[in-house]
């Protein structure tokens, strides 16, 4: 199992009496195994020791700060969720506020919602789709959408995409949607732009057909959410973590860490 673990209780026994040695607890956290750019790097299961990128640098702050160690472990997206709801890892970034989503994990709430100043970040959506295409969205809906959208499987995008009556296409990574688009076997893809813009940036060659329609499709706050195992347990810890991912926002430490980047 995957919940906080407290290595052994080692004692000394000393002519003063007895030394207690206690070592710090493990948290366990998932995130996903393709790179989003500058928040995560590296892909597979390697987690890069030289810029891993600025969410996983901000934890290692964290853990630091509160004398705690983390095991970080890199699966698909739809992975992610699903151990985070069999209580198999503690916590996983980053996670968009969906209220399903409350049966996998605990958001750090503010009465219904969650508390939108511990968030890790801001991220935004964009269209993507084929030079010459009409395809357009008006800040509110879609112009001239004649077939599906490309949309990351288990991202929360696809639900509000669905709700509008939207056609969507899933697979498991952008760059299955980028081939698929240039194929014209979809006719766009709505996507995390800063994932997207460095693949793009990375294969010009490959997609140079591929361009970004403005405006941006929705903005949405991510969290750090924690296991209901995990958080029952420890919810002293949970909430330490959120607080102090508050003030590294709120003291410069996180626009520090990102201008590494």
């Amino acid at each position: 199992m995957a919940y906080v673990w407290f290595k052994r209780i080692f004692t000394t026994i000393c002519l003063s009496g007895i030394t207690v040695v206690q070592a710090s607890p493990i948290v366990t956290i998932a995130y996903e195994d393709t790179a989003q750019v500058p928040y995560y790097l590296g892909v597979g299961s390697i987690v890069p020791k030289q810029r891993p990128g600025i969410t996983v640098e901000l934890l290692n702050h964290i853990a630091k700060r509160l004398n705690f160690k983390i095991n970080y472990v890199r699966y698909p997206w739809s992975r992610c969720l699903a151990t985070l709801g069999d209580n198999r890892v503690d916590a996983i970034f980053h996670a968009s506020f969906k209220q399903d989503r409350m049966k996998l994990g605990v958001y750090p709430m503010s009465r219904d919602l969650p508390d939108s100043l511990k968030r890790v970040h801001r991220k935004a959506y964009a269209l993507y789709t084929i030079n010459g295409f009409d395809l357009k969205w008006d800040g509110k809906q879609f112009v001239n959408l004649k077939g599906l959208i490309g949309v990351t499987h288990k991202y929360a995008i696809a639900n509000q995409l669905e709700s509008m009556g939207v056609k969507i296409d899933k697979a498991y990574d952008s760059l299955t949607h980028l081939r698929k688009l240039v194929a014209r076997r979809i006719v766009g893809i709505v996507d995390l732009e800063n994932k997207m813009d460095p693949i793009l940036s990375e294969n010009k060659s490959q997609f140079s057909q591929v361009v970004k329609v403005l405006p941006l499709v929705s903005t949405k706050d991510y969290y750090l959410i924690f296991s209901h195992k995990f958080y029952q347990t420890n919810k002293k810890l949970a909430a330490a973590i959120w607080d102090e991912i508050h003030i590294a926002h709120k003291t410069g430490v996180y626009s520090d860490i990102a201008k590494k980047y």
